[in-house]
């Protein structure tokens, strides 16, 4: 099958003052014209003979550079006469505008990364070393009274945490299971974006989402990727007060002893326990920190460096 003729229909204005006086909106139509049955959309928009080769997008006007292609239309046209086949002519629509704003790209999976910030609410639990001071300004533990003991229920504040919300076209669907493994992930190494350098585990990609198939006015298929991702500067790993109502006696593992009171009751509260697990109610509170949530390596998402 080949093109053995491209036609264009001059219907487009002929130039000066009435190309201006349109906005930089033209419309060209073209009449394809193959040897043989063609069924292919593509094949007809790919279409040259005689010089004369279908516009493409983005293509500058040849009367008002300012005006680019944004969008190409192929549909099988009626023969001028007789009964034949409709496909073996098509009729090919190519519109023109002035990009609405500097620097804009008509393909879409071109288009520079979209981003803002926002903040969102995060329940913790504070401990000393988040700066915590009491009411005479002196550093202070949260997580014990006045007496040194743990409290029962641990102290649950609130605090402002970052949000970021990136979103990108891509040509190609992510997987299923990339989505899956991404989805509830924190960064296991350090990342800039937007020109700020986060820490291992600090940010939490909390929804990665991908849109349905779109195409824009060029015919041009591309997916939208949407992220929300939460800062913790703390790291989003989970920190438990280490108390308990047993400890490790010394001498070895599994040997352990209740903690008793001076009048040899139990104590109704859990008690401090040091690092290693051995009796720590003379010693500050620490806390067991566990990385709870998947690490996955985030820098084939290209997310930017820089506000796009």
């Amino acid at each position: 099958m080949a093109v053995i003729r491209v036609k264009e229909i001059h219907e487009r204005p002929g130039g000066g003052q009435s190309d201006w006086a349109n906005q930089g909106n033209y419309s060209r139509k073209f009449i394809v014209t193959f040897d043989a049955v063609n069924t292919s959309e593509v094949t007809a928009l790919a279409a040259s003979h005689g010089g004369l080769t279908i516009p493409v997008i983005a293509e500058a006007h040849d009367k008002d550079t300012r005006s680019l292609c944004n969008s190409r239309k192929a549909v099988p046209a009626k023969p001028t006469r007789g009964t034949g086949t409709t496909l073996l002519h098509w009729s090919i629509t190519c519109t023109y505008a002035v990009p609405p704003l500097s620097g804009f790209v008509l393909d879409p999976v071109n288009r520079p990364w979209v981003a803002n910030i926002t903040n969102a609410d995060e329940e913790y639990v504070p401990k000393q070393a988040d700066g915590v001071l009491n009411g005479a300004g002196a550093a202070a533990d949260p997580q014990s009274n006045a007496a040194g003991v743990a409290w029962h229920d641990p102290v649950v504040e609130t605090r402002k945490h970052m949000v970021l919300f990136l979103s990108k076209n891509v040509s190609t669907a992510p997987t299923v299971t990339s989505i899956k493994d991404f989805s509830g992930s924190v960064n296991n190494a350090s990342i800039t974006i937007l020109g700020y350098a986060f820490g291992v585990r600090e940010l939490y990609m909390e929804t990665y989402d991908v849109s349905q198939k779109q195409n824009d006015s060029g015919g041009t298929a591309y997916y939208t990727t949407t992220f929300r991702l939460q800062y913790n500067p703390r790291t989003w790993d989970r920190y438990i007060a280490n108390v308990g109502f047993k400890y490790l006696n010394g001498g070895g593992a599994g040997k352990w002893d209740l903690f008793v009171n001076d009048d040899g009751s139990f104590p109704s509260v859990p008690q401090r326990l040091t690092s290693a697990g051995l009796d720590g109610s003379a010693a500050a509170l620490n806390f067991l920190q566990f990385r709870i949530k998947s690490e996955q390596t985030w820098s084939g998402f290209s997310f930017p460096g820089s506000w796009p």
